[in-house]
C-alpha cells in the first residue's frame, strides 16, 4: 500500500505491485531529489506540454497596405505669395462625413488672413479628417478666384475603381473573386474594412499580399487597387536541441512540415514529428492537422490527431515505464475584428486525449479525456512593439466516451466530470530607447476544482523554468512569468554572421493544486541566465544559453547550472 499511496497521482490500481518492487523502484539509480512517482509524473506533464506546444493554432498573416498621395501641388514659393480673407469654405462631394466635423479643419482660421499654402494645408486636414472616420478620401483646391475670400474645395469620397493582381499564381484572380468584389463594391472605400479582406486574404494558406491604393493622376473618385501576391507551396522546420531531461533525451530531434493548398481550398496541413534521436523508445511523438477556410469572411473549420508514447531511460529504465496517449481536436475558428493594428480572434475547440501508464507490462492508469475549450485572441501593434493577449475558459466533458475519476484506474481520483479552469496569457514585445528589446511573456490559470494534468499548468522548460527539466512541476491553478532583454551588435563584415543577439533572462512560476490525489498541494521555481542568439543566412538560426535556478522550494531539479543550445534550420 505504501507504493499505491506514493503514486496517487498517477495510478490507483497498484496493488497489483508487489512490496518488493516497490522497494526496488525507490532504490534504483542515485539519490534523487524527486521521488520516482514525481518523476513519472513529470514525464506524462512533459508529453502534455509537447501536445499544447504544436497543436497552437498557427499565426495570423499580415500584409503591407500603402497608400502614396499623387497630388500636384502649386510651387511653394508662389502659393505663399497668393494672400486672401479666408470666409467660407464649400466641400462639394462630400456625404460620409459631417460638415460640422469637416470644419474643424479650417474653424481657427475663418476670418483670418491666410495663404493658398495654408488653403492646402487644410485640404490636407480634411483627408485627415476622413482617414481617422475610416475613409480614404481626396481633397481638392480647383482653380478659382480666392479675392472674395469664399473658397469652394472638391471632395472625391475614394473607391477602387479597378484591382491589379501581378502574380505567377495561375487563376488567382478567379479564386480570390469574391474578396475583390467586396472591396470594389465599397463606395467609398472604407479603410479598416478593406484592411480586414486583404487580412483575411493573407491568412489563407500560403499566401503573402502587399497592396498599394493608387490614386489617380487627375482628380476622381475611382483609384485602383495594386496587389502583388506571392505563394509558397511547402516549407518545413528541423529543430536539435538538448532541452530534454535525463530520463526523456536529453538531446531532442523535431522536424516540422507544412503544405498549402493541397485541396486547392486554400487549406494548409501540417505535420510535426518529435523523438531522442540516440533513444528513441524514449519519445515518439507524432501530430497531424489540417485547416480549411470556409466561406469568404474568415471563418475556418479544422481538425488534429496525433499520438505520444514514452519509455523514459535513465533511473526511470529498470521500471519498464510506458507512458502513451492518443489526442486529437475539431475547432472552428472566427475574426470578430481584423485589422492590421487590431485583431481578436474566436476560437472554438472540442478537445480528446486518451492516456494510460503501464508498469513492467502491466496498465496502471487509464484515462478518456474530453474537455470543450473556447478563447478570445487580441493581437496589437505597438509602437516599436506587439502584444497577445489570450483567454480560454475550458470544461470537462462527461459525454463522448469520457471516462470518470471514479474509475478503479482513474489517475487522479477526486476530479469532477465538469470540471472547469480559467487561464490568460501574455506575449508584449517592445523595444526600450533603442537600447534593448524586452520580452515578456506571463501565464495564469485558475481551476476552482482539481482539473487533469492535460490541462493543469505547467512549470520547467522553455520558457517558465529554463533551468529545470520540461514540467518539472504542474499546478491546478498557479501563474508563471518570463522576462528577456536582447540587444543586437553589429559584427565585423568578415565574420560569417552579420549581427549577434544577447541577453539575459528571468523567470518565475508558482503553482497549487487541490489536495486530492496529488503528491504535493504547491510549488514554486525560479532561473536566469544569458544567452545569445544568431542567424547564419537565411535557413539557420542558433541559440545557446546558461540557465541558473535561483528558487526550487520542492528539490524540483538535480542538474543546477545547465548549458542549453538550440538549432533551427528552415526550408
Amino acid at each position: 500500500m505504501p507504493l499505491r499511496k506514493a503514486l496517487s497521482h498517477w495510478f490507483d490500481a497498484v496493488r497489483r505491485v508487489s512490496i518488493s518492487l516497490a522497494t526496488s523502484a525507490f532504490m534504483v539509480g542515485p539519490s534523487l531529489s524527486q521521488t520516482i512517482p514525481e518523476r513519472i509524473d513529470s514525464v506524462v506533464s512533459d508529453q502534455n506540454e509537447i501536445i499544447r506546444r504544436y497543436s497552437a493554432p498557427r499565426k495570423p498573416g499580415t500584409i503591407d497596405l500603402s497608400v502614396p498621395d499623387a497630388r500636384k501641388a502649386t510651387s511653394s514659393e508662389q502659393a505663399e505669395k497668393t494672400m486672401f480673407t479666408l470666409r467660407s469654405i464649400t466641400v462639394r462631394g462630400a456625404v460620409t462625413v459631417p460638415s460640422a466635423t469637416l470644419e474643424q479643419a479650417w474653424a481657427a482660421q475663418r476670418n483670418k488672413k491666410i495663404s493658398a499654402a495654408d488653403l492646402y494645408a487644410i485640404a490636407e486636414r480634411i483627408d485627415e479628417i476622413y482617414q481617422k472616420a475610416g475613409y480614404f478620401s481626396w481633397a481638392v483646391v480647383p482653380e478659382q478666384d480666392f479675392s472674395s475670400g469664399n473658397v469652394v474645395i472638391v471632395l472625391y469620397e475614394s473607391y477602387v475603381r479597378r484591382v491589379t493582381i501581378n502574380s505567377a499564381i495561375p487563376d488567382i484572380e478567379r479564386r480570390l473573386k469574391p474578396y475583390i468584389d467586396r472591396i470594389v463594391a465599397m463606395r467609398p472605400i472604407r479603410i479598416k474594412e478593406a484592411e480586414r479582406v486583404l487580412l483575411l486574404m493573407s491568412d489563407l494558406g500560403g499566401l503573402t499580399i502587399e497592396g498599394t491604393f493608387i490614386r489617380p493622376e487627375t482628380p476622381s473618385a475611382g483609384g485602383d487597387l495594386k496587389l502583388d501576391i506571392g505563394f509558397k507551396r511547402a516549407g518545413a522546420n528541423t529543430i536539435v536541441d538538448n532541452l530534454g531531461s535525463k530520463a526523456v533525451g536529453p538531446f531532442q530531434l523535431t522536424g516540422t512540415g507544412t503544405f498549402n493548398d493541397a485541396l486547392r481550398l486554400f487549406d494548409v496541413a501540417n505535420i510535426a514529428l518529435v523523438t531522442i534521436p540516440d533513444s528513441p523508445e524514449e519519445l515518439k511523438f507524432v501530430l497531424a492537422s489540417h485547416d480549411v477556410p470556409i466561406g469568404y469572411d474568415g471563418l475556418h473549420v479544422g481538425y488534429s490527431i496525433g499520438y505520444v508514447s514514452s519509455q523514459p531511460g535513465a533511473d526511470l529504465k529498470p521500471l519498464d515505464v510506458d507512458i502513451a496517449s492518443r489526442f486529437g481536436s475539431a475547432y472552428v475558428n472566427y475574426p470578430l475584428l481584423r485589422t492590421i493594428d487590431h485583431s481578436l480572434f474566436s476560437r472554438l475547440e472540442l478537445n480528446f486525449k486518451d492516456n494510460s501508464l503501464a508498469l513492467g507490462g502491466e496498465t496502471q492508469t487509464d484515462e478518456d479525456l474530453r474537455w470543450l475549450a473556447a478563447s478570445l485572441k487580441y493581437t496589437g501593434e505597438l509602437e516599436n512593439g506587439a502584444i497577445t493577449l489570450t483567454g480560454t475558459f475550458g470544461q470537462g466533458l462527461d459525454g463522448f466516451g469520457a471516462s470518470s475519476s471514479t474509475d478503479p484506474l482513474a489517475p487522479r481520483p477526486g476530479v469532477p466530470d465538469d470540471y472547469r479552469y480559467f487561464r490568460g496569457d501574455l506575449d508584449l514585445t517592445k523595444e526600450i530607447a533603442s537600447l534593448a528589446v524586452a520580452h515578456l511573456r506571463v501565464a495564469a490559470q485558475y481551476a476552482p476544482t482539481a482539473v487533469p494534468s492535460s490541462v493543469q499548468l505547467v512549470l520547467g522548460g522553455d520558457p517558465y523554468g529554463l533551468a529545470f527539466d520540461g514540467s518539472a512541476a504542474s499546478g491546478d491553478s498557479g501563474i508563471a512569468a518570463s522576462l528577456e532583454l536582447g540587444r543586437n551588435i553589429e559584427l565585423p563584415e568578415a565574420l560569417p554572421i552579420p549581427n549577434l543577439n544577447v541577453f539575459a533572462y528571468v523567470d518565475y512560476g508558482a503553482v497549487w493544486n487541490h489536495d486530492t490525489g496529488v503528491d504535493y498541494i504547491e510549488a514554486e521555481l525560479g532561473s536566469a541566465g544569458i544567452g545569445a542568439k544568431a542567424a547564419f543566412g537565411q535557413h539557420l538560426n542558433a541559440r545557446a544559453l546558461v540557465a541558473v535556478p535561483f528558487r526550487d522550494n520542492r528539490g524540483l531539479t538535480d542538474t543546477g547550472t545547465r548549458f542549453l543550445f538550440q538549432l533551427i534550420s528552415s526550408y
